[in-house]
């Protein structure tokens, strides 16, 4: 017999992915679908759904995109603008990441308007000091197009933003045009973490390395990334707390750039993180739900 939840599942992603006899879902359905069924799966988190939604995409793109055919696109573009010194603070002053992101698994869909090169021109012409680019397709509406596109924009570096599992992303971030790349510390292990930023190295891409707790921040430690990011999101159960950076920063040591993520939405939170002595924030939500990004950049900064 066919469990009960597994017939709710199948009755809700026919309902809200597949509207009409063959059509294939959009990336809105999927993310309703996706949160449909983390709904009926309590023990799954949303960070194991996009993890494993992105094991399928990175199989997809391999048939798609081989690693012969990444290394050939590697061979004929620029080398990588540097993302390090874009982001470390050297006069006390806070400097920005800024994000562009269509959507997200807590917010839905939060620019229903987004153009990525609209935004990356609005980035440029307010001087942000980098640019994250979510390229995750299901949770985020994000597309690895976008990289080169946005890059044609701007003289500012590139932080692929993405969920990676697989050093196939790594290759495949520069090839795209990535000058960085982020890696997340609870989906890697620590071989796997220690293997990457050594990749993203010998591609001359710089690493913006996730924690969110001490466990997390022993193991950036333990393989010694220069620039860690510390997320004031749960991405276990998506709720934020902008004192996760004050707490975390205390137990990291000078000499390496530290970036606060998530959850920066005030001036106040601004010159807090300065105080607390955070090199860059990297924001992208407070942007993306605003009418007038300039203005809201300008706000942050306190230029307003």
């Amino acid at each position: 017999m066919v469990p009960q939840s597994m017939l709710i599942e199948r009755t809700l992603f026919h309902s809200i992915s597949c509207p009409h006899q063959g059509q294939q879902p959009n990336r809105l359905q999927l993310l309703l679908k996706n949160r449909a069924h983390t709904l009926y799966n309590p023990g799954m988190s949303v960070l194991h759904e996009i993890v494993q939604q992105k094991k399928v995409r990175i199989a997809v793109a391999k048939r798609k995109r081989p690693v012969g055919e990444l290394r050939s696109f590697i061979r004929g573009i620029d080398r990588p603008r540097d993302f390090t010194a874009a982001v470390t603070s050297d006069s006390g002053q806070l400097k920005l990441i800024a994000e562009l992101k269509k959507a997200s698994p807590s917010k839905g869909l939060i620019r229903p308007d987004f153009d990525h090169r609209a935004i990356a021109s609005i980035y440029e012409s307010k001087g942000v000091d980098a640019l994250s680019v979510l390229t995750e397709e299901d949770f985020f509406q994000g597309d690895i197009e976008y990289l080169p596109e946005v890059r044609a924009l701007t003289s500012r570096p590139l932080l692929r933003k993405d969920f990676l599992v697989d050093d196939y992303q790594i290759l495949e971030a520069r090839a795209y045009q990535a000058d960085a790349i982020l890696l997340i510390a609870s989906i890697l292990e620590r071989n796997q973490a220690a293997e990457y930023l050594s990749y993203a190295r010998e591609l001359g891409m710089a690493v913006l390395f996730e924690v969110h707790d001490l466990k997390e921040l022993e193991l950036a430690l333990l393989i010694n990334v220069p620039i860690i990011g510390i997320n004031n999101r749960n991405l276990k159960t998506l709720q934020i707390n902008l004192e996760t950076t004050f707490q975390l920063r205390k137990e990291i040591p000078k000499g390496k750039t530290v970036v606060s993520e998530s959850g920066i939405s005030s001036r106040q939170d601004v010159l807090r993180l300065a105080e607390a002595g955070i090199d860059a924030m990297l924001v992208g939500s407070s942007f993306m739900a605003s009418p007038d990004i300039g203005r809201r950049i300008d706000e942050l900064r306190g230029a307003i």
